[in-house]
């Protein structure tokens, strides 16, 4: 009787487990593509940083990193709406967001004609930097 309430446990915990183990081989498969992509970046491949960025969004859609990298990516090739678009995405995944993603997002907005949504990321910038924020900008 009493194994009969105990094999449920016992799957749902194998279940947990199993499930647990795929996110973290996710989850490596996924870092492995940002740090080649990142090589890419910095070699000026964008193009292929970007199709190993999209790989790891099929992956992981949730993980804020790769939005950050492929907003970059577009930043440099000129793609101001598809950056502005990530870093917002890369905003909204974040918890606390780094202030700077707010000006990031912003500067994309404003070379893409999107003037009140590039409003609202400044004034969000401003409002979440603190002074020491803004002392190391101007540096």
């Amino acid at each position: 009787m009493k194994i009969k309430k105990i094999v449920p446990f016992i799957l749902i915990i194998s279940v947990l487990l199993i499930s647990m183990t795929l996110s973290a081989q996710t989850k490596k498969s996924v870092l492995k593509l940002c740090e080649k992509a990142v090589v890419e970046i910095e070699n000026r491949n964008f193009d292929k940083a970007i199709v190993l960025l999209q790989k790891a969004l099929k992956k992981d859609s949730l993980y804020p990193e790769i939005y950050i990298r492929l907003g970059d990516a577009y930043n440099f090739t000129l793609q101001s709406e598809n950056a502005a678009a990530c870093y917002n995405r890369a905003i909204q995944l974040f918890e606390d967001p780094n202030p700077i993603l707010y000006m990031f997002a912003a500067d994309e907005e404003l070379k893409s004609g999107k003037y009140q949504e590039a409003l609202l990321n400044y004034q969000m910038f401003l409002q979440k930097s603190t002074k020491q924020d803004l002392i190391l900008e101007q540096e």
